[in-house]
């Protein structure tokens, strides 16, 4: 307590805590894995665990969500059967999602890749455009009950790993950062963004396939 001694006290504190290195996730989600998902709802419409309507439904999520990496709820809960309709029209299908449906407010464009576009439509045959795609709550309590594992990490599968799968694999195929930022509205801040980049569609689309077009899941 010698005021003597204050003039020594930045020599005397302990040294600060070292930082602790920030890994990378945990979570790793393969091809094989989504196509493990496939051949299990495959496998439960076969043994009428699901029906045919639902079979229908939960693979159209699963292709077009390890395709594209778009947010389950905050986007292909909320796109409608018109809104894909009309992109299935075009000579490069390209989604057109509004800001509204997306969660940073961002409109993009979304390419389907040729696997999507069997599956899309046999979901959207016979029903009225303002109808929501798809029945996201019953294919998520589908998923959160059967607890489908990983195969390469201690997690079980969820909807958010299709997001995942297009993101780890995009690395894999070298797939154009800038095209991937840009369809997963994802590290899309800065002035570039804001006030010059405004891909066309049919760009968005070919960029795209030039990574994706030999990928296939079925």
């Amino acid at each position: 307590m010698n005021p003597r001694y204050s003039a020594y006290t930045v020599y005397l504190e302990l040294p600060k805590r070292r930082k602790a290195r920030k890994c990378v996730t945990s979570r790793i989600v393969t091809i094989n894995d989504i196509k493990e998902m496939i051949n299990r709802i495959n496998t439960e419409e076969r043994t009428g665990e699901i029906s045919p309507e639902r079979a229908i439904q939960y693979r159209a999520v699963i292709i077009m969500g390890a395709y594209t990496g778009q947010r389950i709820e905050a986007t292909m809960s909320k796109l409608t059967v018109g809104e894909v309709r009309k992109a299935m029209e075009m000579d490069k299908p390209c989604l057109s999602v509004p800001s509204d449906k997306d969660k940073i407010k961002m409109a993009h464009y979304v390419p389907f890749h040729p696997n999507t576009i069997g599956p899309l439509r046999s979901l959207i045959e016979g029903r009225d455009d303002d109808e929501l795609l798809f029945s996201y709550h019953s294919i998520n309590m589908w998923i959160k009950h059967k607890k489908f594992p990983l195969s390469r990490c201690e997690h079980h599968f969820v909807l958010g790993d299709l997001r995942k799968f297009a993101e780890q694999h995009g690395d894999a195929i070298c797939w154009n950062d800038s095209n991937r930022s840009y369809i997963l509205t994802h590290g899309v801040s800065g002035v570039q963004w804001a006030h010059y980049k405004s891909p066309l569609p049919e760009y968005v689309y070919d960029v795209y396939m030039q990574a994706w077009k030999e990928i296939l899941i079925e």
